[in-house]
């Protein structure tokens, strides 16, 4: 699947199209845009190529993924993303004729179940709103906050919210740990001149969400491939934990667990199986440490619970020995981030600049100095 960026994500308007493309260009030099859309619903069927093909050479000049809005048929012409509504086509087919490089995202409205069925079917992301009232859909149902709040808690996937952003209104959203952010009036309501600058301040406001997936694709990368390998998989763990021994049991546990990718995990499946993964599998931390930091990243408010497992856990300096030099280095970024906002917190935890000094100085222990 592609790597994709999180930011703004900008979706084009009905303006005169030489008009838009200046807009588009001025937009998009600022290198502050995470993704385009080509949604021009008043442009004649028969016009839509040739004009998404004006703005794929635009997103081309600046390296940004252009989406199609809607028209699976139009992507694959052109090689390009799509956008499908609820009743624009089927994901599972999107991504049968676009390949799994292309980003295919979908549209969930408030439903957690629309969501959940999206990302099970292979969507790149799922999108949420409205957020807030918008001109460009002033009919929409607006979304509550706690459904965005268990989306984040459940789904390891990208989330993007709709509906009404402005670059001022966006800070609760950004705290919730969505991804994208997709906007039309707020940048391309505005004359040519003013564009770039409205651009730039949202880049302002979204700093924080670019950073952080930034040091996400770190972790990723350097944590590709890593495997539970021998020992007891999440569900087994979890099974002989709870006691729950019978032989059928476990064997449909170690089915399912055949089929684990740490990337696919969401908190909700690290607080089930975390613990009794971590005391029973000598590679349980080094396969859960990656999705714990990425869920706290993008979960701040969970953040506290995620963190306990990262400082207190019996025998962890141990079990960070076992990381290569790629992945120390990430799990030191990540501290280095967060060390950022705890210093602002009132539960700042005083033991924090120790395990940073040691990681920063080379050790993990006072007895397992930092060595390949």
């Amino acid at each position: 699947m592609a790597l994709l960026a999180a930011g703004l994500y900008l979706i084009s308007n009905d303006d005169p199209l030489p008009l838009l493309l200046a807009k588009l260009d001025a937009a998009l030099a600022t290198g502050a845009i995470a993704l385009l859309q080509y949604r021009r619903k008043q442009t004649a069927l028969a016009e839509r190529e040739s004009e998404a093909r004006q703005l794929l050479a635009l997103c081309q000049r600046y390296a940004v993924p252009l989406i199609i809005n809607d028209d699976v048929a139009l992507a694959e012409k052109l090689g390009c993303g799509v956008h499908l509504g609820q009743s624009d086509g089927s994901v599972i087919e999107a991504r049968q004729r676009l390949g799994q490089a292309a980003i295919i995202g979908r549209t969930c409205h408030d439903s957690l179940d629309f969501a959940r069925q999206a990302v099970a079917h292979g969507a790149s992301y799922v999108a949420f709103g409205a957020v807030y009232p918008s001109s460009t859909k002033p009919n929409a149902r607006t979304v509550d906050p706690n459904t965005l709040r268990q989306a984040r808690y459940q789904f390891n996937a990208l989330l993007c919210v709709i509906g009404g952003l402005t670059a001022e209104n966006v800070q609760s959203y950004v705290d919730m740990g969505m991804d994208l952010f997709a906007v039309a009036s707020d940048v391309l309501g505005l004359p040519l001149e003013q564009v770039a600058a409205r651009v730039q301040v949202w880049a302002g406001a979204l700093d924080e969400v670019v950073r952080v997936k930034q040091l996400i694709q770190q972790i990723e990368t350097a944590f590709d491939g890593v495997v539970l390998g021998w020992g007891l998989g999440l569900r087994e763990a979890d099974a002989w934990d709870d006691y729950m021994v019978r032989p059928e049991t476990l064997a449909d546990c170690r089915a399912q667990d055949e089929h684990d990718d740490w990337r696919a995990l969401s908190p909700a499946d690290l607080d089930q199986f975390s613990c009794a993964l971590s005391f029973t599998n000598s590679e349980g931390m080094r396969f859960l440490l990656p999705a714990y930091l990425i869920a706290s990243l993008r979960a701040q408010d969970r953040l506290a619970d995620i963190e306990f497992h990262l400082t207190y856990s019996e025998r962890l300096e141990e079990k960070f020995c076992l990381l290569n030099l790629e992945q120390r280095e990430a799990v030191i970024a990540y501290l280095n981030l967060l060390l950022q906002g705890w210093m602002l917190r009132d539960d700042y935890p005083h033991e924090f600049p120790r395990i940073l000094t040691q990681l920063t100085e080379g050790y993990w222990s006072t007895s397992h100095p930092l060595t390949d």
